[in-house]
């Protein structure tokens, strides 16, 4: 969503796990830690991370900031908040 939020063309590819993950490990250069899903491939750069994903969509894309000024500290210690 924060591609489509700054207007961001890109491809999907859907991925199966077992399946696509040797394609995936090779793709992001990981061959021995747990690899996971969304990854952006922007040029030479991966991003792995969903946060990742968004910061950077903020810095090449069009539209208002997904990070607001201010909120920096709020939105990092949530990033810190355990899945599940």
């Amino acid at each position: 969503w924060a591609l489509d939020h700054h207007q961001i063309q890109y491809q999907e590819i859907a991925y199966t796990p077992l399946i696509g993950e040797p394609l995936l490990r090779f793709r992001v250069r990981n061959f021995r830690k747990k690899v996971t899903v969304p990854v952006f491939f922007d040029g030479g750069k991966i991003l792995t991370d969903s946060y990742d994903i968004a910061k950077h969509a903020d810095q090449i894309g069009k539209g208002r900031s997904l990070f607001p000024q201010g909120f920096e500290s709020a939105i990092l210690q949530w990033r810190e908040v355990p899945n599940g």
